[in-house]
């Protein structure tokens, strides 16, 4: 057993990039063979040319395979508990029940980065969609902070507690889209979300759990859309949201018996 449980999986970096590389490199190395097959049948005044030929494709083949293997290095192993860094790093050990904020980078409505950190961490960690499997690494590290955050913030909502999330305003998103990582995208306007046990305001928007009558979620891609008693009904940006999965997880705990729309 290690410090995150029992590990579920291993993530490398640049996965899909890296078997490429090494794939070019393969042909390469390929290409040198055949020509080394051929050589006694080629003219002996280009018998040099055709060895300089050789030792290139030899040398590059093999300089292909080991950036290949170099671009693959290291990813992210995770567990039941939490995830790790790998080669290990002093500082990267993550554990679900450590981890105080999550943000999704998201790209035509789907989320290409995945970031969160500790209590009084700044800085940000982040995994991409460039690890191999990351969307299975997304969901098993959602599943796992939802597990362990949803019952700290439900006990601090029941002793009257308000609870912030942040999110990116609109002139923000504009600027979100021009971002390249976690760092710029967290750096934009931010405004916060509101949550309590009576009610939840966002946006100058002011409403009271009681007179949701049901969330609408089939489009998340875009927007959250609250119905309200009257018929009336608010929405959110679920893209612009931090931890748009917990607010979410929350709301459906305080609206237990509230129908709930889910996305097709």
């Amino acid at each position: 057993m290690t410090s995150i449980g029992t590990v579920l999986g291993r993530h490398r970096n640049n996965a899909t990039l890296s078997i490429l590389v090494m794939l070019f490199g393969v042909a390469l190395l390929a290409c040198g063979v055949l020509l080394f097959a051929v050589r006694d049948k080629v003219a002996p005044e280009a018998a040099q040319t055709l060895q300089w030929i050789m030792l290139g494709l030899a040398v590059v083949g093999v300089l292909t395979l080991l950036l290949g293997w170099a671009i693959r290095r290291g990813g992210w192993e995770q567990g039941e508990l939490g995830v790790r860094q790998f080669p290990e790093h002093s500082d990267g050990t993550y554990l679900y029940r450590d981890i105080v904020e999550t943000c999704q980078f998201y790209r035509a409505g789907l989320s290409v980065n995945l970031g969160w950190r500790r209590e009084g961490q700044e800085q940000w960690q982040a995994a991409n969609g460039n690890i191999g499997g990351y969307y299975k690494f997304l969901d098993r590290f959602m599943h796992g902070y939802l597990q362990a955050r949803v019952p700290v913030l439900m006990a601090k909502l029941d002793a009257g507690q308000t609870l912030s999330f942040r999110m990116v305003t609109t002139a923000g998103a504009i600027r979100r889209e021009f971002a390249v990582n976690m760092k710029g995208f967290t750096r934009g306007p931010l405004e916060t979300v509101q949550l309590s046990r009576e009610r939840i305001a966002f946006a100058g928007n002011e409403v009271r759990i009681d007179d949701i009558v049901g969330m609408d979620v089939s489009a998340w891609t875009s927007r959250l859309q609250f119905q309200l008693r009257g018929g009336s009904k608010v929405s959110v940006s679920y893209t612009a949201l931090f931890d748009g999965p917990l607010l979410l997880a929350l709301l459906e705990q305080l609206l237990p018996t509230q129908p709930h729309v889910t996305a097709v």
